[in-house]
């Protein structure tokens, strides 16, 4: 069972690394482990209105937070960073789309830490 496991695991990985680059604008769900604790988390990145400017917000349910603003927000070939304020300090994050998944990467307390999200509308995945 381990070994079928891990053969699993092994593919989903490879299948991640070889999908198309993607945009990261649209709108993400996923589940984070931030800090032990498991979070459900909805990530929009679209653009501003009426400019060229993009914006970000994030969904933390469980928390009852909707629509937080995000801050240093940038987007690149398939990349997007942008920062997280809170009351003792910003947590920037990265993030690569690849097909309809978004890689997510941050520190927290000194350990990089990463999670998984999934494109809520597929048809948005056009490769850059």
């Amino acid at each position: 069972m381990v070994a079928v496991n891990r053969r699993r695991h092994a593919s989903a990985i490879r299948d991640l690394v070889t999908a198309p680059v993607a945009s990261p604008l649209g709108r993400w769900n996923g589940l984070a482990f931030l800090g032990g604790d498991p979070y459900d988390l909805g990530l929009s990145i679209l653009p501003a209105d009426g400019t060229t400017a993009v914006s970000a917000t994030l969904d933390i349910p469980e928390d009852e937070a909707y629509g937080i603003p995000l801050e240093a927000v940038s987007v690149a070939a398939g990349h997007a960073g942008f920062t997280l304020p809170t009351e003792s300090r910003k947590i920037r994050f990265d993030a690569w789309a690849r097909g309809d998944r978004l890689i997510v990467s941050t520190t927290l307390g000194g350990h990089r830490t990463g999670f998984l999200m999934r494109r809520t509308d597929p048809s948005q995945a056009d490769p850059e």
